[in-house]
């Protein structure tokens, strides 16, 4: 029986690692194609009415998990609300980064908006009913459908993915969480730019006192490939980045 586990491990082990060797824009397609499993209508109405329920009495609750116009940072506390198939607190993430961004560029964020949010995502870029999160191809679809000006790159290139860091209001990164072990699983995070031009990340599985929080570093993030290099304890290796900006702005980045 070790015999079996050993090779097991071994086999397991040699596939994530050449999984995640995939080139970026290949597995970007194949997200895209996991989104044609589709969520029927009625489970996509029984998640919105069901996850507004629960949004709005978590947000009247004084420590409630949601809180209406704040920054989403604990994912895993959101086994109550329904994407799909699945849970939010699983598979979720690429959503909360959704939410996050449209929260950093000015838009009120409420439980309503949350629910619809996540219905917008089952009708249009679910991977596998919900299963696996998001296609990263779905979130650029969606700020287009919305009017913004929107780059993205799956390049790993230090140069272009910081160049879209310096070029965009706000950004979302879905990365790998450990770039030799796709095992580990993919996350995906909000990063919002502060006026001195210091990056902060938002859902990065990063704690303050205990409780999951906003994550700036030591000493302020100044590129968005050090960004990366602090997520999963600088595991990370990214798939595609995506920065957004208001309609009205110029972007001149080279993806």
């Amino acid at each position: 029986m070790k015999n079996i586990k050993g090779i097991t491990d071994t086999l397991l082990t040699a596939g994530s690692y050449a999984i995640a060797h995939i080139p970026n824009g290949c597995m970007v397609k194949i997200l895209s194609l996991l989104t044609l499993v589709k969520i029927s209508v009625k489970r996509r109405k029984e998640n919105q009415a069901a996850n507004r329920k629960v949004l709005e009495a978590a947000s009247a609750e004084k420590a409630g998990f949601f809180s209406a116009n704040h920054f989403i940072e604990n994912q895993s506390e959101w086994e109550r609300v329904q994407f799909g198939v699945s849970t939010m607190d699983y598979s979720g993430c690429e959503i909360m980064a959704v939410y996050n961004a449209l929260l950093d560029m000015g838009n009120e964020m409420t439980a309503q908006s949350m629910a619809e949010l996540i219905s917008e995502f089952e009708r249009k870029g679910a991977a596998l009913s919900g299963k696996w999160g998001c296609a990263p191809g779905s979130i650029y679809k969606y700020f287009v459908r919305r009017g913004y000006k929107v780059i993205k790159t799956t390049c790993s290139d230090p140069d272009t993915i910081n160049a879209i860091g310096e070029n965009s209001d706000s950004v979302i990164i879905t990365a790998y969480n450990d770039r030799n072990d796709i095992r580990k699983m993919i996350h995906t995070i909000s990063i919002t730019k502060d006026d001195l031009g210091s990056f902060t990340l938002h859902n990065a599985y990063k704690r303050t006192d205990g409780r999951y929080a906003a994550y700036s570093g030591s000493s302020p993030i100044k590129s968005l490939w050090d960004v990366i290099g602090v997520m999963s304890q600088g595991q990370a290796a990214p798939i595609c980045v995506i920065g957004i900006r208001a309609a009205s702005a110029n972007m001149k980045v080279n993806s």
